[in-house]
């Protein structure tokens, strides 16, 4: 159904709605916009209208929006367009994006997505070397441009999280629960008739 969306002329409306001065309808909007970019179609469709920079405002009114937003980002910019990332630039969002990894409000799943979306956008043969340039000059980005992208986990209802060596500054975890431990003790012995029962 999503990729029929485009046909309806509806996305830019949704895309202007996220930076709405009505709190209700921009979180409203971005959670469309995060379920949307999960279609290239959609995606593209968003390249030729007003995207970035209405996704923006709607983080700066709403920070309870940035779980949607930041894997709508990271689903945005994977292709690395440079209409989107034309769009990023004019409105200052690769800066924006970065000090979004300093605050200790946005979760590390969340961090995760931001990152690979600016690696995403540095692929560009347009934009590569400015957004580079950009990146370079922020001390927040030299922690997080080492991070491996193979350690991306999906397993949250929004996003994974990028899990490396503890102590490692600006490496994204999950954190550690006693639930997530190994336990040294030997898996209970399942009765017979329960391992029936999950047969039948």
């Amino acid at each position: 159904m999503r990729e029929q969306v485009p046909t309806l002329g509806v996305i830019p409306g949704i895309c202007l709605a996220m930076g709405n001065d009505h709190e209700s309808v921009v979180k409203a909007a971005m959670q469309i916009i995060h379920q949307l970019t999960q279609e290239q179609v959609c995606v593209r469709s968003m390249a030729a209208c007003d995207s970035v920079a209405p996704l923006k405002r709607g983080i700066e009114k709403r920070r309870d929006v940035i779980p949607f937003a930041a894997e709508a980002l990271d689903n945005m910019f994977i292709s690395a367009d440079d209409d989107l990332i034309q769009q990023a630039l004019n409105c200052d969002m690769i800066s924006f994006m970065v000090t979004l990894l300093a605050c200790a409000d946005v979760d590390s799943a969340s961090k995760a997505h931001l990152v690979k979306a600016l690696k995403a956008m540095l692929r560009s043969l347009r934009f590569g070397e400015q957004i580079q340039a950009t990146l370079d000059k922020s001390p927040i980005w030299k922690d997080y441009k080492e991070q491996r992208h193979d350690l991306f986990i999906s397993d949250t209802p929004i996003s994974g999280y990028l899990a490396a060596a503890p102590g490692v500054a600006g490496y994204l975890t999950a954190g550690t629960s006693s639930s997530s431990m190994m336990s040294s003790a030997p898996p209970p012995v399942e009765r017979h008739d329960q391992t029936r029962s999950l047969l039948d």
